[in-house]
């Protein structure tokens, strides 16, 4: 582990205010909570270093916006 090299997580932490996109609710024609699950099934099985970003977004899923 001594030669291991760091990595850092795919997610965004700040926000730019001036790129923000309006706050409107995203429709059910969207797939958002089935998206949400197959990035876990990546998560769990082959892409551990997306676990963080994928508990992220998976906070928005009974109501998600645009933004997310």
């Amino acid at each position: 582990m001594h030669e291991s090299k760091p990595v850092g997580t795919p997610s965004v932490s700040v926000q730019d205010p001036e790129n923000s996109v309006t706050k409107e609710h995203v429709g059910d024609d969207v797939p958002y909570r089935a998206a949400v699950g197959s990035l876990m099934y990546l998560a769990t099985g082959t892409r551990p270093d997306i676990s963080y970003a994928v508990s992220t977004v998976s906070h928005k899923l009974d109501n998600p916006t645009v933004e997310d």
